[in-house]
């Protein structure tokens, strides 16, 4: 799991060095297949620490916001695919498990 985090806070680190100020979703550097299996990965594991903390608990709600504070870091360091890539391990999750229903 470390490694995965990692590789997505790499890519990030990658971005927010690269960034000229005008790139945008077609113009930014995409993630490899790798750097994108390593998204979903860290998307599964943080969604994966909200599961266990109980329902309706404040810890809940502020590991569901890391989770989209997370994917907003990597969209904004310019890597809209990997940030699709965790967002979705997480909310596949975080359905699994449970945690995210139908109601609202």
């Amino acid at each position: 799991m470390l490694t995965a985090v990692f590789v997505v806070a790499l890519c990030a680190v990658y971005g927010l060095l690269n960034y000229e100020g005008h790139r945008d979703a077609q113009t930014a550097p995409e993630c490899n297949p790798a750097e994108l299996a390593a998204a979903r990965r860290s998307g599964d594991a943080a969604a994966a620490a909200v599961a266990v903390t109980r329902p309706g608990s404040m810890e809940r709600q502020y590991a569901i916001m890391a989770i989209r504070a997370r994917e907003t870091e990597i969209r904004s360091a310019g890597f809209p695919s990997a940030a699709d890539a965790f967002a979705a391990a997480a909310e596949q999750r975080l359905t699994s498990d449970g945690v995210l229903t139908d109601r609202l």
